[in-house]
């Protein structure tokens, strides 16, 4: 490993836990459960800083750290979750684009996306709705 990546990597690392260290001792405690992944063990000078970091870079998103730093919506908006949404939208866009096919008085007001959390949302999100 390049040294100058993984000084980068401390000095993302010394931030998040000067900023977050209640979630990160909570997440460590949670997703980690040895005594040795604890966060007291990096004080005591037992953990280095690169398996500290290996534990907190590899935190799930639902953990509190990410929670905390991206907040609640984005962190468990994931690709499987925006697959569902683009599906449920499709069907609605079908199935509007089919009644109106057959209707006597189509409607032109179009069915609403599902909601996308804030800084979710590009795009790429609505390309079936332009054109």
């Amino acid at each position: 490993m390049h040294r100058g990546h993984f000084g980068k990597k401390l000095i993302t690392l010394s931030g998040m836990l000067i900023e977050y260290s209640e979630a990160i001792e909570a997440d460590l405690a949670r997703f980690y459960p040895r005594d040795r992944d604890q966060l007291t063990e990096w004080y005591a000078g037992r953990m280095t800083m690169r398996r500290l970091w290996v534990l907190v870079s590899n935190l799930p998103k639902d953990s509190a750290t990410t929670i905390e730093i991206v907040g609640e919506d984005r962190s468990t908006w994931t690709t499987m979750v925006e697959l569902s949404a683009q599906t449920v939208d499709a069907i609605k866009e079908l199935t509007h684009n089919f009644v109106n096919a057959n209707s006597k008085s189509p409607s032109r007001n179009r069915p609403p996306l599902v909601p996308r959390p804030a800084g979710v949302q590009d795009d790429q999100t609505d390309t079936h709705r332009k054109g």
